[in-house]
């Protein structure tokens, strides 16, 4: 629980319970999430998918690409 009365989970924490749940390694990044008082708050934005599937996006050349 940090100052602000909220929580935080490190990446670590966050990467060893999806492998737990059965998932893949998920893409993480660090970016703003909101703002408090006029401040940037830093947080991590997870993209996860199953373990067992693989899901297939697109670029914006439309060029396949695999997550």
């Amino acid at each position: 629980l940090m100052a602000s009365r909220r929580f935080t989970h490190s990446q670590n924490y966050i990467t060893d319970l999806l492998a737990q749940a059965g998932f893949a390694p998920p893409k993480i990044t660090e970016a703003p999430i909101r703002q408090d008082r006029g401040e940037d708050v830093m947080g991590l934005i997870v993209v996860a998918t199953p373990a067992h599937r693989q899901v297939s996006l697109r670029d914006d050349d439309h060029n396949e690409v695999m997550a």
